[in-house]
């Protein structure tokens, strides 16, 4: 009986890493140096984990968190590992326990980097979810910058329970391509295997690509073989060989048997939002044909680009249009088109994105409008709108405002709704003034991203930039149209968009309709990362995780990829969205239109 992704139940996996050994000291808490484990340490606020002697994964012992409400920790701190991805992964067991409020449960990993500021860390976890379950692995997979050198990396078993109990147990950090790679092929293959079974169980013929499936993942279980026995030389070359052949595994079905898998392998459902990014046209012709997809596909919603502050994709009296939209009216064509099909339009603004040093419209824009970089900033040549400057958002409110007039869609999204990077900040006298009088520092004294103080007082008044920002604009578009959905395209991770960018969720949701956050590649995987997005905005407003991402990562995804990360989004959000309109293959669009979008969907109430 295949398993339902939807349904929560996780696929096991039990892969052994053995090609790399594991580089974490002491990874079943045995060792003991007084009352703690040995190479285990709380970090910094945190109270220790308790070591269990009367529960165990393997071996005597594990690392015990109780629901008391108290935050604890166990951490390993590792040096010495070059750029290569690894896998963290850990063994948990939990009795009745609970999450609310600000508590939390997560494998957690950090990466630091020679000469490189926090804000320029990696971060990897997986947030355990709340229940009583026995023992089972979760994973996570993470891949360093290239572009810097490690200096220690921070593995952490961490929780604040509101009740019942937790257990984390023989801890590994593998530092293996081959490894990670094969554990999600190995992944991969039991729910193809899993899913064709159950789609022969209901009549169609599979067998032809059952054999293809069966002889990929004898060929897998052979390269694991070697591996375990030592270094395998052509390792990575056979397992894209035999991802190759996976991913022709249904070529052989019939055009109904095809049909046929992607009901048994994906659920649907009927009230969704299903965003698709971009598309459009420029006539009404091109536009026609692209609703037509649209309906093929099975999405309902599309989020076209109108350009940014300084260039549109529509007749403006403020902003020049950008010239293969010139004397065209195609954003209004698809607007009302897509009205009579029940398509939602919303299309989105960027607004504070850079310009580049050579940039012509440097020399037009207004004294005022364009952010002074720090002087010690690597980025000073590349300008932004000040956010913290009032005129600027007045032009950003009365821009957004035209398009919702001149368009009329649905509503409006605000992309570029942040600081264009960490370390930007603008220090004319104005805000240099602003800044002294608020927070008792010159913010050109120095570097203030290197004293935590300045920066944490940066990071907040950045962010209230950010948050009036969303408010004055949806507070304007929704005066211009009462019914408007207004939303924001976030980052990933709610806590880097706001250390890194200014953009605070939890003080910005309030005036919105709707989050979308850009789970590209493989964070539209990661539960934990969806999980705690949606705990971030919480009930303010509709959360719509965007899954997809660039062609490289489209060209990566697999068939079990995309329902499992639909899955995800569904479980966590109110629908998905997919970014983009270029880069669906009709391998993707068959699979979207015969599986998780086959029946039709409408908005949620």
């Amino acid at each position: 009986m295949l398993r339902s992704i939807a349904a929560g139940l996780v696929f096991a996996a039990a892969i052994a890493h053995a090609d790399m050994p594991n580089m974490l000291a002491n990874p079943g808490f045995e060792e003991i140096a007084g009352d703690l484990p040995r190479s285990w340490q709380a970090p910094n606020g945190l109270d220790d984990a308790a070591v269990d002697a009367e529960v165990a994964h393997g071996g005597e012992r594990s690392a015990r968190f109780d629901g008391d409400g108290v935050a604890r920790g166990a951490r390993q701190t590792l040096t010495g590992l070059e750029g290569r991805p690894f896998t963290v992964s850990a063994w948990v067991r939990a009795e009745g326990m609970q999450l609310s409020g600000d508590s939390h449960a997560f494998l957690y990993v950090h990466v630091l980097y020679r000469d490189e500021p926090y804000s320029a860390a990696t971060h990897g976890y997986h947030r355990i979810e709340p229940g009583t379950f026995d023992w089972h692995r979760v994973r996570v997979r993470v891949d360093p910058n290239p572009a810097h050198q490690i200096e220690k990396i921070y593995v952490t078993c961490t929780a604040r329970l509101a009740g019942g109990t937790l257990w984390y147990d023989d801890v590994e950090l593998v530092e293996s391509v081959l490894g990670s790679a094969a554990a999600l092929m190995g992944e991969h293959l039991q729910w193809l295997n899993e899913a064709l079974a159950a789609t022969g169980e209901q009549g169609a013929d599979v067998a032809g690509a059952q054999q293809v499936a069966a002889e990929a993942s004898r060929l897998l279980e052979l390269l694991r073989a070697e591996a375990a026995a030592g270094p395998v030389v052509d390792g990575e070359q056979r397992l894209a060989s035999i991802s190759e052949r996976v991913g022709s595994a249904l070529a052989p079905l019939s055009a109904e048997a095809r049909a046929a898998f992607w009901q048994v392998a994906s659920p649907t459902t009927d009230r969704e939002i299903r965003a698709i990014y971009h598309g459009g046209g420029l006539t009404l012709e091109q536009v026609n044909s692209v609703l037509d997809r649209l309906h093929r596909i099975g999405a309902n919603t599309m989020y076209p680009s109108l350009g940014g502050w300084h260039m549109v994709t529509y007749p403006s009296q403020l902003a020049p249009t950008l010239p293969a939209w010139q004397g065209s009216d195609g954003r209004n064509i698809l607007a009302q088109e897509a009205r009579k099909r029940g398509v939602r339009i919303i299309p989105y603004l960027a607004f504070y994105h850079d310009i580049t040093p050579g940039d012509p419209m440097r020399d037009d824009l207004p004294s005022g409008f364009l952010a002074q970089r720090h002087p010690l900033d690597p980025k000073r040549d590349r300008l932004f709108p000040a956010p913290s400057h009032p005129e600027v958002r007045e032009y950003l409110v009365k821009l957004a405002v035209e398009a919702m007039t001149v368009i009329d869609p649905d509503g409006l999204g605000l992309d570029y709704i942040r600081y264009p990077d960490g370390r930007a900040v603008c220090t004319c006298e104005r805000c240099r003034e602003q800044v002294r009088e608020r927070y008792g520092f010159d913010v050109l004294d120095g570097d203030p991203w290197a004293d935590p103080e300045r920066s944490a007082a940066l990071q907040e008044w950045r962010a209230e930039h950010i948050t009036q920002t969303v408010r004055e604009v949806a507070e304007a578009v929704h005066q211009a149209k009462p019914d408007a959905i207004v939303m924001a395209h976030c980052f990933v991770d709610p806590d880097y968009a706001r250390r890194q960018c200014g953009q605070n969720w939890a003080g910005f949701a309030q005036y919105l309709d709707l989050i979308t956050t850009m789970n590209y590649g493989k964070n539209g995987s990661d539960a934990g990362l969806v999980g705690k997005q949606a705990g971030a905005v919480g009930e303010s407003c509709l959360f719509v995780p965007a899954i997809g991402g660039m062609p490289d990562q489209h060209a990566a995804a697999g068939p079990r990829d995309w329902i499992e990360r639909i899955a995800l989004a569904r479980r966590y959000g109110q629908g998905v969205a997919i970014y983009a309109w270029g880069y669906i293959s009709p391998e993707t669009e068959e699979l979207l239109s015969n599986g998780p979008f086959r029946e039709p969907a409408q908005w949620p109430e």
